[in-house]
This record gives C-alpha cells, structure tokens and sequence, in this order.
C-alpha cells in the first residue's frame, strides 16, 4: 500500500503515474535505444551502426524534460481541484522521464527532470525521500479512482 500506480487516469493526465512516500511521480515514458544523452535538457541519439537509414526507423526523440514538465503542471492542474490548494503546496510532484526499451544507454549530465531506465525505475523510487503521509496517498489514490467511476 506504500506505492499506488495509475494508467490512463483521464485524458487531462499523463497516461502514467505513481503516488507514493516521495509523493506524485508522472510517468514519461520513451521507448528509444540505443544511446541517448542529456546536456542541459538539450537531448539527442549517438547514431549507430546504421547511421541516417536506421534514425529514419527509429521514433524521434523530441524533448522528453519539456514533456516531464508539462505533465507535472497537468497533475498539478487536475489534482488541486478535487484536493484543494492547501493539500496540494505539501504534495510534491516529481515528473520522471523512464526509457522502456531494453538495450538503451543513458548518459545525462544536467538535465531538469529525473531520467532513469524501465530497470532502474523501482531504485530511483526507492532512493527519494519520503516526505507523504498514508493518509495523503490514500486521499490522492481516491480522487483518481473517483475520477474513473
């Protein structure tokens, strides 16, 4: 009962999410490989050994910290209306950025939002301080669960 995760909540949210002692986490989930590098939130892809024919297969990258942030303000947005302002300031929102594909390589060095791999996921939870209650888990955990009734 420590961690609840959510899947496509409402369409007003992140299609992922996790509420647990660390608070809400949104859930950005990219399914590049290969290596993929963050300086400064500007992201991009080494190319491999197949160089501009194999990119052309591959799903664009974007700006996943840009995606992150957005999905931290629509959580934000979605949950001080059915929680209240006050509960919200004490409840912290920390939008994580998972690559899910399996033979991915992560070098990251100053980016704004967390980045972790699918594997890596359940120790980057475990690592952040617990700052919520029970009590706020379960209060949260129900107006999700009120808004798919």
């Amino acid at each position: 009962k420590r961690y609840t995760f959510a899947a496509f909540v409402d369409p007003k949210l992140p299609d992922y999410m996790i509420v647990g002692p660390q608070g809400i986490v949104p859930i950005v989930a990219q399914p590049q490989g290969g290596t993929v590098f963050c300086r400064s939130d500007q992201w991009g892809r080494e190319k491999g050994k197949w160089g501009l024919i194999g990119s052309l297969f591959t799903p664009s990258l974007k700006n996943p910290s840009a995606d992150a942030q957005r999905a931290a303000q629509q959580v934000r947005t979605f949950m001080s209306t059915r929680l209240g302002e006050s509960t919200m300031s004490d409840l912290p929102i920390q939008p994580t950025v998972v690559f899910i594909h399996p033979q991915v390589r992560l070098r990251i060095d100053g980016c704004s939002v967390p980045v972790t791999s699918a594997k890596e996921l359940r120790a980057h939870l475990r690592r952040a301080k617990p700052v919520v209650s029970a009590q706020v888990i379960a209060a949260v955990t129900e107006a999700w669960q009120s808004s798919i009734n």
